[in-house]
This record gives C-alpha cells, structure tokens and sequence, in this order.
C-alpha cells in the first residue's frame, strides 16, 4: 500500500494546545469515512504557544494527514473548509502531497494504550502490539533514555495518559503518524 502525506496551510485561530481529538472531529464531521478509519492519520498542528493552553496559527502552521493512495480525494474535499477546533475557526488552504521516506527510526509525539500508565507495563502493551503489526523495532526504555515521558492529553471529555516513544532500527514500514494500540 502507498501512502502519502497530504498537507494544507491554515489560517485562523488559535486553538487549543490539546487539539488532537477536536481537530479529529472536526474533520470527522466533513468527512463521515473518516470516523474509525484506521488507515488515516492525522498530524498534530504546529504553531506558537500564547499562554492559556492556546496555539497561534502561523505561516507554518499546517494540518497533514497521512492517507492511502486511494484514499486521497477523500481528503482534499477539506480544502477551502473551515474547522472549528475549541470554539476557534482555522480555515484549510490548497493541500500539497509528499510520499513517505522510510527510516530506520520512529517518533511518536504521543502514544495511548487504554489500562497502560506505567512505564514498563506501557512498554510491554507496545512491544506486542508492534509484533502484532509485524513491525521489527525496539521500544527504547526509559532506562536507556530518558525519552519515554509521560503525557496527560485532554481526549472526548476525559484526560488521558500516554507516553512520547522512540522506536530504533524499525523495519522500512511506515506506522503513520498516530499510534492507536489496543491492547
């Protein structure tokens, strides 16, 4: 399967630092395929902190969302629309597409496994999930590298725990840019 990277300019805002699960549904809503799709990721927004747990939108600022081929003119149906992400309006410019380049290490920002908020358990409940996605890579422990933080995220209306994950000499597959493990 090829997957591409497809990213648009924003403009607008700000919004939330926690966007994640707003910015989701907020796409969801234009896009119904797109709830539960777990072929599709989506990137967190980039932009500058201003205090109150908000994000200006910035000239480089963007929303990417990572897609099958297939599944491509799905996605640009979000060009021209605007997003309500916390009670702030971004509107999505002219999307640009990338292939993906394979590496031999992978980051996660933030990787949530429901009933796992220790350390070691967490790193158990990944270690069998990537061999259930047949992907080859070591979970860097936090003995090793202080890398594998604890997160709280606000997800729906509940806060949830989750941890940043360094993944080295990773097969050439791509896990995309969200990790929704269950365990």
């Amino acid at each position: 399967m090829t997957v591409f990277d497809i990213s648009f300019r924003l403009t607008g805002g700000p919004i939330p630092v926690d966007h994640g699960y707003r910015l989701y549904s907020a796409l969801s809503s234009l896009l119904m395929a797109l709830h539960g799709d777990m072929e599709i990721g989506i990137h967190p927004i980039n932009g500058n902190p201003i205090g109150n747990r908000l994000l200006a939108i910035t000239p480089s600022s963007q929303l990417t969302v990572r897609v099958p081929a297939e599944r491509i003119p799905d996605i640009l149906a979000v060009a021209g629309e605007h997003l309500d992400i916390g009670g702030n309006s971004v509107i999505v410019g002219v999307p640009s597409i990338r292939t993906l380049v394979p590496a031999a290490s992978l980051c996660s920002r933030l990787v949530v496994i429901k009933g796992f908020m220790e350390p070691e358990a967490f790193l158990d409940a990944v270690r069998r999930q990537l061999a259930k996605l047949d992907v080859r890579g070591t979970p860097i422990s936090s003995q090793r590298v202080r890398l594998l933080s604890r997160i709280g995220v606000e997800m729906e209306v509940r806060n949830r725990v989750g941890y940043a994950v360094r993944f080295a000499s990773a097969t050439r597959r791509s896990l995309g840019s969200r990790f929704e493990l269950t365990d």
